[in-house]
């Protein structure tokens, strides 16, 4: 049987046989204000990633959400997951005190900052739907 690629958070690509795979589903929050997206900086790893829906709290309706399929590798092992992107247009937000950063939509898809490789399909998907 033919391998399958996966790719981990920092941008390395793995094989496996598609019968080791197993399924999650990760529901992520993109705060979007222009062309720049509301990041967390994950101090251990050093790179950027979106928050996850169990992380924030936003009291209003997304302006769009979609879902992607992504095969990623989680603790070492080959997971088909289904990633949710609740997507929120914002004007000014305040940031003091928290560990959230803007970050650069064109950075994040140019490989300018260091960010998570995982969710760069969502990312990408993002800019497609023009949301």
């Amino acid at each position: 049987m033919a391998k399958f690629p996966f790719t981990d958070r920092d941008g390395q690509i793995f094989y496996y046989n598609p019968d080791e795979v197993q399924s999650s589903a990760l529901g992520y929050v993109v705060v979007k204000k222009n062309d720049f997206v509301l990041c967390m900086r994950d101090e251990n790893a050093q790179m950027y990633t979106l928050p996850r829906k169990n992380e924030v709290s936003i009291n209003v309706d997304p302006t769009g959400e979609f879902k992607i399929i992504s095969y990623v590798i989680r603790h070492d092992k080959p997971f088909k997951e289904e990633q949710t992107y609740e997507v929120f247009e914002v004007g000014a937000v305040d940031l003091e005190n928290t560990p959230l950063e803007w970050v650069k939509m064109a950075d994040i898809l140019l490989g300018e900052v260091y960010f998570d490789a995982t969710q760069k399909s969502g990312m990408k998907n993002l800019l497609v739907r023009g949301k």
